[in-house]
């Protein structure tokens, strides 16, 4: 089991610790707002005062199932002031034979 080393919030950075926590208690201190990471091996803890600590996370909350990610019956349609060339343009400007695996028509028929 490792322990993570625990500064009082009124020790400054250099000062050596004295108490060490379980790396889960440690985590549940960093997740709570009560202390902050200064590195994967040591904490420190929020003074009384600080605002942090009234701060709560949020749960994290997935609904079990995800919209769609097309809207059927629906289609994209561009402004008329944008100016970008459409994909058909670009489709019939480009120079096939150097892609790689291009046969053409008369071959692959």
């Amino acid at each position: 089991m490792r322990s993570i080393a625990f500064l009082d919030f009124d020790q400054p950075l250099g000062a050596k610790a004295k108490t060490f926590v379980d790396k889960e208690t440690a985590d549940a201190l960093v997740h709570e707002m009560f202390a902050e990471r200064i590195s994967s091996k040591l904490i420190r803890a929020f003074p009384p005062d600080s605002p942090f600590r009234n701060l709560r996370p949020i749960p994290a909350r997935l609904s079990s199932k995800l919209p769609p990610r097309e809207v059927p019956n629906c289609k994209f349609v561009p402004p008329a002031t944008d100016t970008r060339p459409r994909m058909a343009e670009i489709r019939a400007g480009w120079d096939w034979p150097h892609e790689p695996g291009y046969l053409p028509q008369e071959i692959s028929a």
